[in-house]
């Protein structure tokens, strides 16, 4: 037992424990605690309700069915016009733009200069002959075919020729032994043998005169035949015009001008694009429950989600292959993925929305 002496402290007491709060502002400050939470909570549900007001009236959303087509070119070039811009109506086959041509005018300008001037290498080319340097400087793959002909055809010629000289001259002596022969001074073997030499050179010429002729038609055919090269070789560089233009390939509205005059751009590269819109079709992405209900001829009914009064029926004609993302533009929340499979349908009255206009739907499966 502690004794305690006069004049000591007296012993202090400790600091009592405050009172509990009241409920009522324990569950004040837990609320305040949730405010930012509920701020969250309502900013969530605000984009929610305004990107989910249609929804209401619907099942999804959908818009015109739309395809981007790219305008592309065949061949490497310069691009030197580009005359369209964005908006404009085009039709399919319409020049969007071309490419520049300055090779190739110069390509045409000389192809026709040789076709134009054709006719007088065709008689230089048949004056060459085919002997000595000279002569395999001057000829050309051009002109050798027919050289070659004329040549053939000059020496046929030549020996008809001979052998008609060589008959003028034996007419005269088998005449001069004929009459020997009929005095019977010479026997008759003298004359047969000239008169069998003239009957053979006889049968040569016949013969000869028939190669003359066909030689003298392949040079006509030859002639021919360069000039229609010469015409063939200058129509295929016109038609090589059309690879330097870049038609539409389907009619629709210019939405982009990917390149301008001046730029050089490869085969293939999109100069443009064009949207091609399917008249009285709409897009839509059904997900969930609504997947095994939806068939080909499901009815449906569409609002304008900024004129919800007015609507219009259509039906299913089609789906899409398999589950794909959903553009932003048909999400009920925009930053929010959504996965749907596609479905297609036809308006019944024939209508074309406008490209990217967002409908509501409602199907009755």
């Amino acid at each position: 037992m502690v004794s305690r002496n006069e004049g000591d402290d007296p012993i202090q007491p400790g600091p009592l424990p405050p009172p509990p709060l009241p409920i009522w502002r324990r569950l004040r400050g837990r609320a305040a605690s949730l405010v930012p939470a509920l701020i969250w909570l309502g900013a969530l549900a605000g984009a929610v309700g305004l990107y989910q007001t249609e929804a209401t009236h619907g099942d999804v959303f959908a818009y015109a069915e739309v395809i981007d087509v790219s305008v592309t070119p065949e061949i490497d070039g310069v691009l030197a016009t580009s005359p369209l811009e964005v908006g404009y109506t085009v039709t399919s086959g319409e020049v969007v733009a071309t490419l520049s041509m300055r090779e190739l005018d110069e390509k045409i300008r000389l192809a026709k200069a040789d076709l134009e001037a054709l006719p007088v290498r065709l008689r230089e080319a048949l004056r060459l002959e085919l002997v000595g340097s000279e002569a395999d400087g001057k000829l050309t793959t051009f002109g050798q075919d027919g050289q070659r002909i004329k040549a053939m055809a000059d020496k046929l010629s030549a020996d008809q020729e001979a052998d008609r000289a060589a008959i003028s001259a034996i007419g005269p002596q088998i005449v001069r032994l004929k009459e020997l022969v009929d005095k019977k001074l010479i026997p008759a073997e003298d004359m047969n043998s000239l008169v069998l030499k003239k009957a053979i050179l006889e049968k040569k010429i016949t013969a000869r005169a028939e190669l003359i002729k066909q030689s003298k038609n392949r040079l006509d055919i030859w002639a021919v035949e360069e000039t229609r090269l010469s015409e063939l070789r200058l129509a295929e560089l016109e038609r090589a015009r059309g690879k330097y233009q870049l038609p539409a390939p389907t009619s629709g509205t210019i939405t982009a001008i990917l390149h301008r005059p001046g730029e050089f751009v490869t085969a293939g590269t999109p100069v443009a694009t064009v949207q091609v819109q399917r008249p009285g079709r709409m897009v839509a992405f059904i997900a969930g429950p609504l997947v095994p209900k939806i068939h080909i001829g499901t009815p449906a009914t569409l609002r304008v989600r900024e004129r919800p009064a007015t609507s219009v029926d259509g039906k299913v004609v089609g789906f899409g292959p398999r589950i794909e993302a959903v553009p932003v533009r048909l999400r009920f929340v925009p930053t929010v993925e959504q996965w749907g499979r596609r479905v297609v349908i036809e308006l019944s009255d024939g209508t074309s929305p406008l490209p990217g206009e967002v409908h509501s739907v409602r199907f009755h499966p």
